[in-house]
C-alpha cells in the first residue's frame, strides 16, 4: 500500500541521486573542460574547465560574461562563434582561440561546441582543451623546419623558398632585387686557435650584426658553415651596398673595443636582379659568390 508506494518513491529518488552524483564524478573527472554557456554567459562548467582557467571554484566561474575569460584579440572570434551556434546556423563546430586565466595568463584552447536548449532557451554546450603544449611544440618544430639551429637566422632551404617568391614579386612589380653573399675570413684560424665553440660563438656575433639591417623587409640565412645571404627586395645594388657600409662599420667599431682575441673579418660579394634582365635564384647566387671571391682576394693582395 502507501508504505510500499513510499518506499519505491524513496528508492526511485536515491537512484536518481545516485545517477546523478555518478554523472557528476564523469563530468568532473573528464580530461576535457566542458560548459554550457547562454548569451555569452557561463551557466555550468566542469570541474576541469575550472582548473583550467586557474580558479578553484565553479562558483567563481559561474555566471561570468565569457570575454572575461577571452584574450581581447580572440574576442572577435569567439562573439562570431558564439552567435553562430546560439542561432542554430552554424551546426557544431571546433576552433581555436586565446583564453585568459585569472592570473591574467594568455593561453591556447581549442573548443568544440553545438546548440542545445538549457532551461527552455537556446544555449551551446561544448568542451575546452590546453592546447598551449602542442601549439608551443607545433612552433618549435616550424622554427627548427626553417631556422639554423646555431645561428637563429634561415637556413638554406627556407631561404632560398624566400628569395624565390621574392624575385616573383620583384618580376611581377618590374622591381630591382639586390643579394650580399657574405663569407668569413679565416674562420678555421679562430676554430684551430680557440677551439670550435669560440669559432660557434663567431658565427652567432656574425649573425647578430647581419640581422641589424636598417630595412625590415631584407632576409638573412646561413648558407652553411661560414657563408651566409642577405636579400634584399625592392633594393638597387647601390643602396644594397650602403646597407652593407652601415653593418661593416658596426663590426669595426665591435673590433675596436677589443672584447674578443681576434678580429672578425668578412669578405662579400653582390648582384642585382634587374627585371629587364632575367636571371636565376641560381644565376644571382653564382654571380654575387664570384663577386665575394673577389673582394677575399682583394683582401690577401693589400
Amino acid at each position: 500500500g502507501i508504505l510500499e508506494d513510499i518506499t519505491k518513491k524513496k528508492k526511485a529518488e536515491q537512484a536518481l541521486q545516485e545517477s546523478e552524483e555518478k554523472y557528476r564524478r564523469v563530468v568532473d573527472n573528464s580530461l576535457v573542460g566542458l560548459y554550457i554557456t547562454q548569451s555569452h554567459i557561463l551557466k555550468f562548467c566542469n570541474q576541469r574547465l575550472v582548473e583550467m582557467f586557474g580558479f578553484t571554484s565553479s562558483k567563481e566561474l559561474i555566471g561570468k560574461h565569457i570575454r572575461e575569460l577571452v584574450a581581447p584579440e580572440s574576442w572577435e572570434l569567439v562573439d562570431k562563434q558564439v552567435k553562430l551556434r546560439e542561432s542554430g546556423e552554424g551546426g557544431s563546430i571546433q576552433y581555436e582561440f586565446k583564453g585568459v586565466k585569472k592570473d591574467g595568463t594568455i593561453f591556447d584552447i581549442e573548443t568544440s561546441g553545438s546548440r542545445i536548449i538549457y532551461e527552455g532557451n537556446p544555449a551551446i554546450q561544448g568542451s575546452m582543451i590546453d592546447i598551449t603544449a602542442r601549439k608551443r611544440t607545433e612552433e618549435e618544430l616550424r622554427k627548427f623546419a626553417t631556422t639554423d639551429v646555431l645561428t637563429g637566422v634561415l637556413n638554406r632551404g627556407h631561404a632560398l623558398l624566400l628569395f624565390g617568391k621574392q624575385l616573383q614579386v620583384s618580376r611581377r612589380n618590374k622591381q630591382k632585387l639586390s643579394i650580399c653573399y657574405v663569407d668569413v675570413d679565416r674562420l678555421k684560424d679562430i676554430n684551430d686557435t680557440y677551439g670550435h665553440q669560440e669559432g660557434d660563438e663567431a658565427l652567432k656575433l656574425i649573425s647578430k650584426f647581419l640581422e641589424e639591417t636598417p630595412r625590415e623587409a631584407d632576409i638573412v640565412c646561413r648558407l652553411g658553415g661560414d657563408e651566409f645571404l642577405m636579400i634584399l627586395p625592392q633594393c638597387p645594388i647601390d643602396q644594397a651596398k650602403s646597407v652593407w657600409e652601415r653593418i661593416a662599420n658596426k663590426l669595426t667599431a665591435f673590433n675596436a673595443k677589443m672584447i674578443k682575441p681576434y678580429i672578425i673579418s668578412l669578405s662579400c660579394g653582390f648582384a642585382e636582379y634587374n627585371p629587364d634582365a632575367e636571371k636565376s635564384v641560381d644565376k644571382l647566387i653564382a654571380i654575387a659568390d664570384q663577386e665575394m671571391y673577389k673582394d677575399k682576394h682583394r683582401k690577401t693582395q693589400d
